[in-house]
């Protein structure tokens, strides 16, 4: 009986040793990883677009990535460590894949945001963005990425995506990118934007994303 406690006790030991070396950069629950990410910068700031018009980011919009961390990509993107109940650890990635950004419209003009001629850059990806509420088969689409109008006195509120999707097993997922640790991630908006009939075209560089 006291051979089987000391053996018990020193694989409990040897186990305690392993998780000590495999010690990865965030520990956490998705949830937890998900507040670390949102809480990296600061998101209320907001940033002067054009005249009585700016834009602030409220929250990162993550999903779980389908790749796991290993020792030499955990050096590079953020992850979270999940722990099964007998002991198994698995680090996973978390991925970008949109943002909620929050227009505020102080003038006593009309703005439209032509998503149709504007441009999104995050991580790998450059190219138009996905709107919520469009159709998934739509993205990329130009003719059927919407207008976002912006009247006087106003604060809208709506979320953009990478255009990067996959329709596999019945699903539609998006193809996120991964959150580097040295904050080289930096959401950049080349925004069209229309007013009295006259285009003009912003670019919007938001705080680097990082840990």
């Amino acid at each position: 009986m006291k051979k089987l406690t000391l053996l018990c006790l020193l694989l409990i030991c040897f186990q305690c040793i392993g998780l000590a070396e495999d010690k990865p950069f965030q520990n956490g629950s998705t949830k937890e990883a998900l507040n670390r990410i949102n809480s990296l910068f600061d998101v209320s700031q907001p940033i002067l677009v054009a005249p009585g018009l700016t834009v602030s980011m409220e929250h990162f919009i993550t999903q779980n990535s389908i790749y796991k961390a290993d020792k030499e990509t955990a050096n590079q993107y953020f992850f979270y460590r999940s722990k099964s109940w007998y002991g198994d650890v698995t680090y996973y990635f978390k991925e970008i894949v949109g943002f909620e950004l929050s227009f505020t419209n102080t003038s006593d003009k009309f703005y439209n945001i032509s998503w149709s001629g504007s441009n999104m850059t995050f991580g790998d990806f450059s190219g138009m963005p996905f709107i919520s509420g469009m159709k998934y088969i739509d993205a990329g689409n130009p003719t059927a990425t919407p207008d976002t109008l912006l009247p006087p006195n106003t604060i809208t509120t709506l979320k953009i995506y990478t255009k990067n999707l996959e329709f596999d097993s019945g699903n539609w997922t998006f193809n996120g990118e991964l959150i580097p640790v040295d904050n080289s991630m930096q959401l950049i908006l080349h925004l069209k934007a229309i007013s009295d009939n006259v285009p003009n075209y912003y670019t919007i560089k938001f705080s680097h994303i990082g840990i």
